[in-house]
């Protein structure tokens, strides 16, 4: 899978994640989910561990793909991420409350860099 098929991807299953989400279509974002897990770990492989996706995913206008972007670029760009989670976190939304609780659990030691298997 080369780059822009795999941020395509990521962008596609997150903005499904956070539909699912929102919905209560518990079933349909644990799928998601998953998928999310399996592209993180081909990311991480990759000489940028990522970083061009993910980036590229925080331009989207979703703010559930930004979001996830954000979270996973932490370990690797904590400064720009944060930035954008805190303007994620200004809002009254959904995903604006998934960004504070990002932070909180980024701040308190809660979040790995990797997923857990």
């Amino acid at each position: 899978m080369d780059i822009i098929q795999l941020q395509s991807e990521y962008i596609d299953v997150t903005r499904i994640h956070g539909q699912a989400t929102e919905s209560g279509d518990w079933e349909g974002a644990n799928a998601a989910h998953d998928r999310i897990v399996a592209l993180l770990r081909t990311m991480r492989q990759m000489p940028d561990r990522g970083s061009a996706v993910l980036f590229g995913a925080l331009q989207v206008s979703d703010a559930n793909v930004r979001c996830w972007a954000a979270r996973h670029l932490l370990p690797i760009a904590e400064e720009q991420a944060l930035q954008a989670l805190a303007k994620l976190a200004e809002g009254q939304t959904l995903s604006a409350l998934n960004a504070k609780m990002v932070v909180q659990e980024w701040h308190a030691g809660h979040l790995h860099e990797e997923p857990a298997d």
